[in-house]
């Protein structure tokens, strides 16, 4: 199986790209979605968060989002150590789901795939970039936040430069839609093109 990892700042249109890629049969991995997921359903999960930050994060007994946010997210090295505990049960789940999937190629969507080393499991990494205020605009649409929130989560996040040093390869998403599925799906065909080589 070729696995793909696509990667890239909030707002840069992560999403259109892995859509995609999803109408070609690729078996998409939202590394958020897992995470989220098993944030509900893995008592294991559930285990090491509570030891780590106390049981004050549940709520029904269950791992409440807004709490555990409202913890991490005040220091970045509560956000660290957050990560340094969700990121190996994130990519056991994703290394578990490739191993049970048929398909013929897989896509890693995450926002964190070079810090938390799920770019080692990709035969090649994507970078889709985007301009600052394209992404505020998208950010605020989607989200429904205030440009200054948005430009506030921008600014936390790494810039161009980091994924442009690290990925395989890019695209930059400064266009219409149908301009940017036209150059995803011209890099599918490349991808899969070379897949052999890859």
């Amino acid at each position: 199986m070729i696995i793909l990892g696509v990667t890239g700042p909030s707002g840069s249109g992560k999403s259109a790209l892995t859509r995609v890629f999803a109408e070609h049969g690729a078996l998409i991995l939202d590394a958020d979605a897992i995470y989220h997921r098993l944030l509900s359903n893995s008592s294991a999960l559930r285990t090491a968060l509570t030891d780590a930050y106390s049981t004050d994060i549940l709520t029904d007994g269950q791992i409440d989002r807004k709490k555990l946010g409202k913890i991490v997210f005040s220091s970045p090295a509560l956000l660290e150590k957050l990560n340094s505990i969700t990121h190996p049960f994130v990519i056991r789940e994703i290394e578990r789901l490739i191993a049970e999937s048929q398909a013929r190629f897989s896509v890693i969507d995450a926002p964190l795939l070079l810090e938390s080393g799920l770019d080692s499991l990709c035969h090649t990494t994507i970078a889709v970039l985007a301009p600052r205020e394209v992404r505020i605009g998208r950010i605020v649409a989607r989200d429904g936040i205030t440009p200054e929130a948005a430009a506030m989560r921008i600014d936390a996040q790494k810039t161009d430069e980091y994924y442009l040093a690290r990925c395989h390869t890019f695209l930059y998403n400064n266009g219409t839609l149908s301009e940017f599925v036209s150059e995803a799906q011209a890099l599918y065909a490349r991808l899969i093109n070379v897949g052999s080589n890859l």
